[in-house]
């Protein structure tokens, strides 16, 4: 099998790698979402049958983003414009509640900890619930219109996924990532006018075209299915739905690719999903020169913390990095900087040299600043592999929520170390490398030079938009005795 790809298994639906995917890198909200909200409006305007489907864990549909012609849009004008010519709108959103039935099981003191750590998650609930008002106006107004909130998950569980599929029977296109229709994407404060330290957030997503797409499609399609209550709420007749004998999308690129996920067992399918966690693990063990990562917690797994070391241990030669949200900005995980120590202090002291972990830094040098927070989940390999997606290096997002990840490979190599000349996987990391460390053009290309730019900020002899994460300095626990109870039972729930 070409590539650190999983073996297929109908039984979890997973499919076997597929060649001929393309993707198109986007980085940030402000060039991802006008280009979703482009595809919306461009794909109904001028295809027969379009339609849009979208899951995500937040959504605003009345976000303002910014157009190239000067103006605004949303994402509510735009599926208003969809179903006007006849789309097909299906969304699947979170419920963003807490399930107040097993809330009750637990003591007051207990319950009032919860309660307010699920207090956080109110706007989400707020923003769904109106989009899918949204989306019962347009069906009562004729339209193909369908919105599902889905609160049916184990309990502190989300639907986490982040996709879009946008197109018609001759054409479409998929997004994954971690960008969502979401202000922290785009602004440094809310409506209200308050600040969101490390906002807009440092996110990526993948557009996918090919057979990448029509596994993407399928991920949306087969939940829907699952999910959805009686009656049945009718999908698009497309070619790519009809079995696995369909043909797939022609190829529109060089990269083989896998979709992978994470679902909690019973929701919606009987057996537990995982992956998407043997994906990304996958991939790190199969570094030859290095693996690089992006994260929003990295709190970790057992399982992400031995590929970390049997990829290091394989070969003396292999090297590593890791990027996360700045601390100072992350204030949605009470407990973050303790769970990270017990994962990465070892890992650190026992690779010196070889495994760097950093945390981003404001475009403005501060700890709270434009883009400090990131959010990507991103692994990239050798500059030949990438997952991309909606998992964190968490339990929660390994074996406990609702989960996508998108695997691509270029089964040509590496390819040319001199722009304009990088192929996918070389050119998404050479972009993200470019905006942590500001390194020349002539640089970014080849890993093994920019090896020396990460060590020379991991000593502080250079200055870059990444600092050397605080693993040696000690942190304490959030909640006491409770502690232990709160995170694996709450804040970062997991199945075995």
């Amino acid at each position: 099998m070409d590539g650190p790809f999983l073996r297929a298994d109908p039984g979890l639906g997973l499919e076997a790698p597929a060649a001929g995917t393309r993707i198109e890198h986007l980085v940030g909200g402000e060039a991802t979402l006008p280009r979703m909200l482009a595809d919306i409006r461009t794909v109904a305007a001028n295809h027969r049958e379009p339609f849009v489907y979208l899951a995500g864990w937040n959504c605003e549909n009345d976000l303002p983003v910014p157009a190239s012609s000067g103006r605004t849009d949303n994402l509510g004008e735009a599926l208003r414009f969809a179903a006007g010519r006849g789309a097909q709108i299906r969304l699947l959103l979170w419920a963003g509640a807490l399930d107040q039935a097993s809330l009750r099981r637990f003591p007051p003191p207990v319950r009032k900890i919860l309660l307010d750590l699920a207090a956080r998650w109110s706007p989400t609930r707020a923003h769904n619930l109106a989009t899918e008002a949204l989306v019962k106006k347009l069906r009562s107004a004729g339209d193909d219109a369908w919105c599902h909130i889905d609160d049916a998950h184990l309990f502190a569980g989300s639907h986490h996924q982040k996709l879009l599929i946008v197109g018609s029977k001759e054409r479409f296109v998929a997004y994954v990532g971690g960008i969502e229709f979401s202000t922290d994407r785009l602004y440094a404060t809310d409506a209200a006018g308050k600040r969101i330290p490390g906002a807009p957030l440092f996110d990526v997503t993948l557009r996918v075209s090919g057979p990448g797409a029509d596994s993407l499609l399928r991920t949306f399609t087969s939940r829907w299915s699952a999910t959805v209550p009686p009656p049945p709420v009718p999908l698009a007749p497309l070619p790519v739905l009809r079995g696995l004998g369909a043909p797939p999308s022609p190829a529109t690129g060089s990269l083989t690719s896998q979709v992978t996920h994470t679902y909690a067992p019973g929701f919606p399918y009987r057996a537990k999903i995982q992956t998407s966690a043997r994906a990304i693990a996958s991939a790190i063990r199969s570094a030859k020169q290095y693996f690089y990562m992006e994260d929003q917690y990295y709190s970790g797994t057992e399982e992400l913390t031995n590929a970390i070391k049997d990829a290091l241990r394989a070969d003396k030669d292999v090297w590593g990095v890791v990027v996360i949200a700045n601390e100072a900005s992350v204030g949605d995980l009470p407990d973050l900087a303790y769970r990270r120590r017990l994962m990465l202090t070892p890992l650190v002291a026992a690779f010196p040299g070889r495994f760097y972990v950093f945390e981003r830094k404001g475009d403005d040098g501060t700890n709270t600043g434009r883009t400090a927070y990131v959010h990507s989940k991103l692994t990239i390999v050798d500059d030949v592999t990438a997952v991309v997606g909606s998992v964190n290096s968490s339990y929660r997002s390994w074996t406990h929520d609702t989960e996508v990840m998108l695997t691509v490979h270029d089964p040509r190599g590496a390819g040319p170390v001199n722009p304009p000349d990088w192929r996918p996987i070389r050119g998404l990391r050479a972009e993200i490398w470019r905006r942590h460390l500001g390194a020349p053009a002539a640089t970014l290309g080849d890993p093994a030079l920019l090896r020396r730019w990460w060590l020379d900020v991991w000593i502080r002899a250079r200055a870059a938009h990444v600092a050397p994460s605080a693993v040696f300095v000690p942190a304490k626990p959030a909640f006491g005795p409770l502690s232990d109870w709160v995170w694996t039972n709450f804040l970062d729930p997991r199945v075995p």
